[in-house]
């Protein structure tokens, strides 16, 4: 019995042995790296504002202005990617810490009728010009706080909403912000922001853009951008772009919808609530309505 206490000894030696090799193995396998990439479209133009997810998790991260990003995940994780008006697409991670993805522009709604700046109307895949179309489901899921907010999901358009709902700068192909006069002025000087085809403001001074006479509601219905220099054939003041914000209409079924948003804003300490209300139906002898709007609380707790 003696002798067999060292053999013993020496089995359970190199089963604690086993079992530390096979965790540390494991730790290494399920490991945490910093995987960083950039996001273009098939024309090889950055993507800004883009989707990424980890797939089954609710973690994920957005391309900056230039169109990189940077996650942390582990090897063998898939990351969804997602942009308006573009196919998603999934990568699996791999032993590549640099993940360059490109970006095929969605064939969805290729037969939506748009405005072209030529005076005419044209389906999206007869048009020469850059476009960029939103329906209300796609607004909805983003949930934009205002109408500049909404742009930053239109290729090309980088957006900075950080004062609020209203002075956002936004810079399109190239073209920065106006030259302000005071640190606090705000961009959207050269591009044309629109409401069912009429200019918003033509207003031009350095305390005010036009997303001050601009929210948006439940009452849009979708948003068309006509981007680059053939803007400027239908719109003054647009070279960076047209963006066009077309209501809702009466439709022969009444319907409606109320939206109720809260939470806390500012400091953390200011108690916000805004209700959403739009209902439309039909009239008599053949006529439509739709009506709508918002009301917007904050206070200071």
């Amino acid at each position: 019995m003696k002798k067999n206490i060292p053999n013993q000894f020496k089995r359970l030696q190199l089963l604690w042995i086993a079992v530390f090799l096979f965790l540390t193995s494991m730790d290494v396998i399920g490991q945490k790296t910093n995987f960083s990439g950039k996001v273009v479209d098939e024309k090889g133009e950055v993507l800004s504002g883009v989707n990424i997810v980890i797939k089954g998790s609710k973690k994920g991260t957005t391309t900056d202005r230039a169109g990189k990003f940077s996650i942390e995940a582990t090897k063998g994780n898939t990351l969804v990617i997602s942009y308006i008006s573009y196919q998603n697409r999934e990568v699996l991670l791999g032993d590549e810490l640099v993940v360059n993805i490109v970006l095929n522009e969605s064939t969805e709604k290729l037969d939506e009728v748009i405005v072209t700046g030529l005076f005419d109307e044209r389906k999206r895949l007869g048009a020469s010009v850059s476009i960029t179309t939103m329906n209300v489901k796609q607004m909805e899921r983003l949930a934009p706080n205002s109408g500049a907010d909404l742009l930053r999901n239109v290729p090309g358009i980088f957006v900075n909403s950080s004062a609020g709902e209203v002075r956002s700068q936004v810079y399109t192909r190239g073209l920065a912000n106006r030259p302000s006069y005071n640190d606090d002025v705000s961009g959207l000087y050269y591009i044309s922001m629109q409401e069912d085809g009429l200019p918003i403001s033509n207003i031009f001074l350095p305390t005010y853009t036009h997303d001050l006479f601009y929210r948006t509601d439940a009452t849009l219905n979708r948003l068309e951008a006509v981007r680059g220099g053939t803007a400027s054939i239908a719109g003054a003041n647009a070279p960076g772009g047209i963006f066009n914000y077309l209501s809702k209409t009466g439709t022969t079924v009444f319907s409606g919808l109320v939206r109720q948003k809260f939470g806390l804003e500012g400091d953390g300490r200011n108690f916000y609530t805004r209700t959403e209300v739009n209902f439309g139906g039909p009239l008599a002898n053949g006529w439509t309505y739709n009506v709508g709007g918002f009301y917007r609380h904050a206070r200071g707790a």
